[in-house]
């Protein structure tokens, strides 16, 4: 119900990122041959699915935590709710009979520019999209209910949208990739990048240990969205070479997870903070290279499980 009563321009952003995406998702139904009136009704699985993960992901977290800074003035969970989007455009494809690979890359920007407006909205909801204190007002600032200038994590979060939406578009138009690189590199960039975001909240967060929740599931993300896109070469028999990539990307998880401890004054606290936080960065443009470069590797004439079947 707390939803109902948010403020009006957090609704429009929310209502602008959501009709973007379902624009964008019913020009992909058209451009494949798809789209019938009588299968109208799967163009809202992406929002229903969207706001019913990011509710019940908010709930099951809240059960797992065992540290809430503040208190929630929008209990959300933007993983999940980016998954039931993800999942709602798969639906609507598989229901439509479209190319669900072709579907997700082609709806990758959308998606992206749909979480910038959910970020932005932040703006409008309290302490949720609030950081640190900062010292003076300055461009990455806004004011918190005390009139104290405080670091604008819902600006920078809705900038690293921007950027994996337009990841995505450029992606999407290179020729030779796999079904499904466009939006797994996207997404992926997004999710790396959102890890360090992360770590300057200060408003409103669920904490596990050392590590924000939502922190926890941008890394699952990140190693799903390996996995998947080393699948298809582990199939040909190459796997112990290339299943490298995940297991890089678990040991720079283990990093990060190091870092928030000298962060947090439990490993080495007589190193310098600037150690941490150095080390954090370099984990964290580690894991956006390698999801780049997985969503960069060309098809190389691999088969989809499909083409197999039919030959």
């Amino acid at each position: 119900m707390r939803m109902l009563f948010l403020p009006g321009a957090a609704w429009a952003c929310a209502l602008a990122g959501a009709a973007v995406l379902e624009i964008m998702l019913w020009k992909s139904l058209q451009r494949q041959g798809k789209w019938q009136a009588r299968t109208a009704w799967t163009l809202l699985l992406p929002l229903a699915l969207g706001i019913g993960l990011g509710r019940a992901g908010f709930e099951i977290l809240q059960v797992l935590e065992d540290y809430s800074a503040f208190q929630w003035t929008f209990r959300w969970c933007y993983t999940a709710g980016m998954a039931g989007l993800s999942l709602g455009i798969w639906a609507c494809a598989r229901l439509c009979g479209a190319q669900t690979g072709r579907t997700l890359d082609e709806t990758a920007a959308a998606l992206c520019l749909a979480m910038a407006a959910a970020r932005g909205a932040q703006r409008w909801l309290g302490e949720t999209g609030m950081g640190p204190i900062l010292d003076a007002p300055g461009f990455w600032a806004m004011m918190n209910d005390w009139d104290e200038p405080v670091l604008a994590v819902w600006m920078i979060e809705t900038g690293i949208c921007l950027l994996a939406a337009a990841a995505a578009a450029w992606l999407a138009r290179r020729k030779g990739r796999r079904p499904g690189s466009a939006f797994a590199g996207a997404t992926c960039l997004m999710m790396a990048l959102q890890i360090l975001a992360e770590q300057f909240r200060s408003g409103a967060y669920l904490r596990f240990m050392m590590m924000r929740l939502e922190q926890i599931l941008y890394l699952i993300w990140l190693l799903c969205a390996m996995l998947w896109a080393e699948k298809a070469l582990a199939r040909k028999g190459r796997g112990l070479r290339n299943w490298g990539g995940a297991a890089a990307l678990l040991l720079m998880a283990g990093g990060i997870a190091a870092a928030q401890f000298m962060l947090d004054g439990k490993l080495l606290p007589e190193w310098p903070k600037a150690v941490g936080w150095t080390l954090y960065g370099l984990m964290i443009a580690g894991m956006a290279a390698l999801c780049l470069r997985a969503a960069l590797r060309k098809n190389d004439g691999l088969r989809t499980g499909k083409e197999t079947r039919q030959k």
